[in-house]
């Protein structure tokens, strides 16, 4: 799907939605979104909405919206 919209999907949590990424994964998050000219932020609809808020504000990023997850497949799941 990135290919497609030409979007790059980047992420302060890895696969384990549970986990709490640390104050050093968020730092290099926000140097990532700064140095590639990011242009907004998405939420998926199961992310802590305070941890994009703090991203938000350290980027001047507006958040453009909350993602649900289910919603990005192509095709039918079985």
């Amino acid at each position: 799907m990135s290919d497609a919209y030409d979007m790059n999907f980047l992420a302060p949590v890895a696969i384990d939605t549970e986990a709490e990424p640390s104050a050093q994964d968020v730092a290099v998050l926000i140097t990532q979104l700064t140095a590639e000219g990011s242009a907004a932020l998405f939420a998926e609809s199961i992310i802590n909405p305070a941890l994009v808020q703090q991203i938000s504000e350290e980027t001047a990023l507006k958040i453009g919206g909350r993602l649900f997850s289910d919603a990005l497949l192509i095709g039918s799941v079985s």
